[in-house]
């Protein structure tokens, strides 16, 4: 998110050169300033870019702190900005990539969030060939290889031989939305290759 303040000074005097003090619900952050080419020659732009970790309502609020033209001010109007929950991606995978009968295979899903936002922390529902499954073994989340990513595992055993879809759906959380997976991916789980062993039986 984007906040911007314009300090105007006047035209008989320099622009405004005094430093900004943003604060968003009360935490002072760190932010840059540049002069706002068309805010006009007395004119001063300060832009504040801030990355808000989850979704809620912020008040921001500014702070000029004065230069030896212009006396301090604090800013009399705060703005209220309410950040929605972000809609967060579902990549689903399984292994072993070519399973056969009694296997147990897992499934894997990445639930990636905002990046700088807080990890997904919803539920997973796994769909087997269009039929909600019931894990053997459940895990989630877990946290991924990036910051703002949590991994869901469920294991079941291969107990039909043919081919499957599997996909995850996320149930949202305060943060996020829920989500369909859009990518499903397709597994066969394949025949057993029995053995063979010949004997000979009778009189040698």
């Amino acid at each position: 998110i984007t906040f911007a303040a314009l300090v105007n000074g006047v035209s008989s005097l320099a622009a405004p050169s005094g430093t900004l003090t943003w604060a968003v619900s009360g935490q002072a952050i760190s932010c840059t300033s540049t002069t706002n080419p068309k805010g006009g020659a007395n004119t001063t732009a300060y832009d504040c870019i801030v990355a808000t970790p989850v979704s809620g309502n912020y008040t921001v609020t500014a702070t000029y702190n004065g230069d030896k033209n212009y006396a301090a001010l604090p800013v009399t109007d705060p703005v209220i900005v309410a950040v929605a929950p972000a809609t967060p991606s579902i990549n689903v995978s399984t292994s072993p990539a070519n399973p056969t009968l009694g296997t147990a295979i897992t499934y894997t899903a990445t639930i990636s969030g905002s990046a700088g936002a807080v990890r997904p922390a919803g539920v997973v529902a796994w769909v087997v060939t269009g039929q909600k499954t019931a894990c053997d073994t459940s895990t989630g989340p877990l946290p991924g290889t990036a910051p703002n990513a949590d991994l869901y595992t469920c294991v079941l055993d291969a107990t039909t031989v043919g081919a499957y879809t599997v996909s995850a759906t996320y149930s949202g959380d305060a943060n996020y939305t829920s989500l369909p997976t859009t990518n499903p991916v397709s597994l066969t789980i394949n025949q057993v290759v029995p053995s063979v062993v010949l004997s000979a039986i009778g009189d040698g």
